[in-house]
């Protein structure tokens, strides 16, 4: 049996590379007599703006961007040396020719997800895209975790636009297998039509698959940090950063910024950069699975910053995430003139987990979400004997 996992394995974040690992690794573990690869298809949208990241244009004369080039550098070689890339690849936003390129590929099961895949990616993108592979009969298609996020009222008229729907629905319908990692896709999903007996509930693959054994420490994992150190990994607001920055320095609190700590580093490794988590005391951050790296390799307090800007609907990732685990009131709506280091105390102190009950919930997401994987592995195994069946 031929599997592909279709994802956002070209993302240069470490978030994308870690889930494409382990659900790499998670689907191999399952059916470790299958061939299993990731298919090595990049949208253009997507490969634009990376070439855009290579270079820095804040600031005349523009120059080349080394830190995303060290860090693209080192997440690339990560995969090349844990994972099975598909032989050919592919870098296009057109719909009928992904689809073509990967029916040549010949696979006998297609895995969608996790990550963002059928999200609304970039503007002017052709949607729905080719995650929802349009057209594709001659393989098991099964949907992994897979999200929308961030489903905003843009993304609710996109998906009930009238041709979106009907592409939507008919391409959905042929899915044997559809799982989602947050309640709002799955929402989302129910209400252009697809029954909710259909939809199963999934944890990202990082929390399936036990990731930690790769974690290395690096030179500043290893240097001494005698004070409480607060981590910093926030993407979406940077004035919301800076202000967090100047509290923290006003009151003399040791921080590291998970987006610029690595870039002194050209050597640096994702394992490497993985083994930072281990020095921090509380995150704050407005990142998915920056929460799951902290909830797993630290085990300590995480305050997730649920943008307002980003997540109008009150219905982030983050929020389901932080739900599931028990710890929705750890998510904080922030508005920027409330922001302050008291209010950010309060939270802190509204953790009242022992590392050792944070890892037992942990373990019991695995345990409750057997009855899915059981129920995933069935659907493909069914439907592979069918096809052998036919073939014979």
């Amino acid at each position: 049996m031929k599997i592909g996992i279709l994802t956002y394995h070209k993302e240069v974040n470490a978030g994308a590379t870690v889930q494409t690992y382990c659900l790499y690794k998670l689907i191999a573990s399952l059916f470790p007599y299958a061939q299993v690869e990731v298919i090595d298809y990049c949208p253009f949208w997507a490969f634009k703006k990376q070439l855009r990241n290579h270079f820095q244009f804040r600031k005349f004369p523009f120059f080349i961007n080394k830190a995303f080039i060290n860090k693209k550098k080192y997440l690339y070689n990560f995969l090349d040396k844990e994972i099975k890339l598909s032989k050919n690849f592919l870098i296009s936003d057109n719909i009928e020719k992904t689809i073509a390129f990967i029916q040549e590929q010949n696979y006998d099961v297609i895995i969608v997800g996790s990550d963002t895949v059928w999200g609304v990616s970039a503007k002017n993108a052709r949607f729905p895209n080719a995650y929802f592979l349009p057209g594709i009969t001659s393989s098991t298609k099964v949907a992994f975790a897979v999200s929308a996020d961030p489903v905003t009222q843009q993304t609710i008229k996109l998906f009930h636009k009238k041709e979106n729907l009907l592409n939507i629905r008919k391409a959905l319908e042929s899915f044997s297998f559809i799982s989602v990692r947050d309640e709002a896709t799955f929402s989302l999903l129910e209400a252009i039509g697809v029954s909710g007996n259909d939809i199963n509930f999934m944890p990202d693959p990082t929390f399936l698959y036990d990731f930690e054994k790769i974690v290395e420490d690096s030179f500043y994992s290893c240097r001494r940090h005698d004070k409480f150190t607060v981590g910093l990994q926030i993407g979406e607001d940077r004035l919301i950063f800076k202000k967090l920055q100047k509290m923290l320095r006003k009151e003399k609190i040791n921080f590291i910024d998970f987006f610029s700590f690595d870039k002194q580093y050209s050597s640096f490794s994702l394992e490497e950069h993985l083994g930072a988590y281990r020095k921090i005391d509380l995150m704050i951050t407005d990142r998915f699975h920056g929460s799951i790296f902290t909830l797993k390799i630290r085990k300590c307090p995480v305050i997730f910053l649920e943008s307002p800007q980003k997540w109008p609907l009150q219905n982030s990732k983050g929020r389901s995430l932080f739900r599931l685990m028990g710890l929705e009131h750890m998510v904080y709506r922030y508005k920027y003139e409330d922001f302050s280091f008291n209010l950010l105390e309060k939270y802190k102190n509204g953790w009242d987990l022992s590392e050792a009950e944070v890892k037992k919930r942990l373990d019991g997401i695995k345990e409750k979400f057997q009855k899915e994987i059981v129920k995933f592995m069935a659907t493909i195994n069914k439907e592979e004997v069918e096809a052998t069946n036919l073939r014979k």
